[in-house]
């Protein structure tokens, strides 16, 4: 990875800094009490967070291949902030700030699964939303399942938490009818005048 300022010229610190295969996502950042950090898994599912200034603060070999970039949760402490994504397993992989690393099964998804992480009830506590086929599901941290709807089309895009008056919705799209849903994740009856016809997700 190689960094550099405005002008072009090469950032201290980032000149370059080494992976142990290439990026499998594009490297992303995050601010936590006050500081810049920057992270990125490789192909060979090795996630590496370093700071602004290039040095490298954790490296964990998850040892899997990733499907979706990593997400982050923000807690109280380092023991309960972590990045998550899942592998072509179904399977969720943390890392927390503090070091720790963890490996939790949620379901039963496969390669093609969609992964999402929001906080449902704006209370902080973010769920785990995975969706294959015709079925979306919600897990706490924890493994307690919050929530599971049946689809009425196989998903293809999404899911997405849309929020109209104040109370959440998920958004998906459907290429097997080219329809596109927003649904209560409670229930997973349609909001009104859905489905719309369409083949991408709001913007």
């Amino acid at each position: 990875i190689y960094g550099y300022q405005g002008n072009g010229s090469p950032l201290a610190g980032w000149s370059p800094v080494r992976l142990d295969a290439p990026l499998a996502f594009p490297v992303q950042y995050f601010r936590y009490r006050g500081k810049l950090r920057l992270f990125g898994v490789t192909e060979q599912g090795t996630l590496y967070l370093w700071n602004s200034a290039g040095i490298l603060q954790q490296r964990h070999a998850f040892q899997t291949a990733f499907t979706h970039n990593f997400s982050m949760h923000f807690g109280a402490t380092d023991s309960t902030t972590y990045l998550v994504s899942t592998d072509t397993a179904g399977k969720a992989h943390l890392l927390y700030l503090n070091g720790q690393a963890a490996t939790k099964t949620f379901g039963d998804f496969g390669n093609s699964h969609h992964f999402l992480l929001a906080d449902l009830n704006a209370d902080g506590a973010e769920s785990l939303i995975f969706a294959q086929g015709r079925k979306i599901e919600g897990y706490l941290p924890d493994g307690v399942k919050q929530f599971s709807v049946t689809l009425q089309d196989s998903i293809a895009s999404g899911p997405a938490v849309y929020r109209l008056k104040g109370e959440p919705y998920l958004g998906y799209g459907s290429a097997e009818t080219d329809r596109i849903f927003l649904i209560d994740w409670r229930t997973g009856k349609p909001y009104k005048g859905f489905p719309l016809k369409g083949d991408t997700l709001f913007r």
